[in-house]
C-alpha cells in the first residue's frame, strides 16, 4: 500500500527527474501537501488521493509524473495524506488530541474504509460548487460524505483551490477510485470531445455524475477554468482499498492521458 513515507521517498526520486516540490500546504494533522512541477510553467495538474482508501491513486499519480518528460504538468500525488495514514496505519497515526474524536467515526474502529480527511470531513464534498446539495451528503462528522463547515472550510480543500488559481491550471485530472469511469460535466459545462478522447485513451466509461456536488472538477468546471475530468480507476468488482495486484493495469490504461493532456492545452 503506497503511504506518505512511500511519498517522502519517491520526492527524491522526482528531484533527480528534475521536478521541484512546492509545499502548498499543511493539513489538518500539520503534514505536507505538496505539488511537484518542472520549471514555472505548468497549466495542467494531475491529483492524486483525495479519497484517503483510494491511496492506490497516489502511487499512479507518482509514476505517471516519473514517466513523464516535459514541464506542462503538476502533480500533487496525496491531497489527503492524513486521511491516507489513518487506512494504512490506524489511529495511531494521529495526533493525540484527535484520536478519541475520529476512532467513534470509522466503522467498528476499523480505518479501511475511511474517506475523509482528519477530521472527518470528505475534502471531494468540500468544494465550492453545489456544497451541500449532493444525494448523499452528510452534514455531521463521519469516515464519508461530511461536507464540512462551510465550502472549503479544509486546508486541503483550500490549498488545491489556492494552487490552480495561483498558477492558472487550465486542464485538471482528479484520479479516484473505482468503476473504469470519466466524469466530464458539471452543470452543463465540460468538454465531451475531450472526454471522449480521454475514454479512448483509458479504455473508460463516459458518465454523468447525477445529483453529485462539491467535488474538485465541479468546482473547477463552475469556474470555467477551463477542461476538468473526474477519472475512476479499477474495476468495481474488487473492494476498497483497490488491490495492488491489480495496479500493473490501472498504470497501462493511464499512461496515454499525459499525451492528451498536453494536447488539450494546445486550446489555451
Amino acid at each position: 500500500m503506497y503511504s506518505y513515507s512511500d511519498l517522502e521517498k519517491d520526492r527524491i526520486e522526482l528531484f533527480s527527474l528534475g521536478y521541484k516540490e512546492e509545499e502548498i500546504g499543511k493539513t489538518v494533522y500539520a503534514r505536507r501537501i505538496s505539488a511537484f512541477a518542472r520549471g514555472e510553467g505548468a497549466k495542467a495538474l494531475i491529483v492524486g488521493a483525495t479519497h484517503a482508501r483510494e491511496h492506490i491513486t497516489a502511487k499512479l499519480v507518482v509514476d505517471l509524473a516519473k514517466l513523464y518528460k516535459g514541464d506542462k504538468i503538476a502533480f500533487i500525488p496525496m491531497l489527503n495524506p492524513d486521511g491516507v495514514e489513518l487506512v494504512i496505519k490506524g489511529v495511531e497515526s494521529a495526533p493525540i488530541e484527535y484520536r478519541e474524536r475520529i476512532v467513534r467515526l470509522a466503522p467498528n474502529g476499523d480505518f479501511t474504509l475511511w474517506k475523509a480527511n482528519g477530521r472527518g470531513v470528505d475534502i471531494n464534498v468540500n468544494y465550492d460548487a453545489g456544497w451541500g446539495r449532493g444525494r448523499t451528503n452528510l452534514f455531521y462528522e463521519n469516515y464519508q460524505n461530511y461536507v464540512g463547515e462551510g465550502p472549503e472550510s479544509e486546508p486541503e480543500t483550500r490549498s488545491s483551490v489556492d494552487y490552480v488559481l495561483k498558477k492558472g491550471i487550465k486542464v485538471l485530472v482528479s484520479y479516484h477510485a473505482k468503476g473504469e469511469v470519466i466524469y466530464w460535466s458539471y452543470e452543463g459545462r465540460g468538454n465531451r470531445k475531450k472526454a471522449k478522447a480521454l475514454a479512448q485513451t483509458t479504455g473508460y466509461d463516459l458518465s454523468y455524475a447525477y445529483q453529485s456536488h462539491g467535488g474538485f472538477k465541479d468546482w473547477f468546471l463552475k469556474k470555467g477554468l477551463g477542461d476538468a475530468f473526474t477519472v475512476e480507476v479499477g474495476q468495481d468488482r474488487f473492494d476498497h482499498p483497490y488491490p495492488y495486484t491489480e495496479y500493473g493495469d490501472i498504470l497501462s490504461q493511464n499512461v496515454g492521458v499525459l499525451d492528451k493532456i498536453e494536447e488539450f492545452l494546445d486550446d489555451y
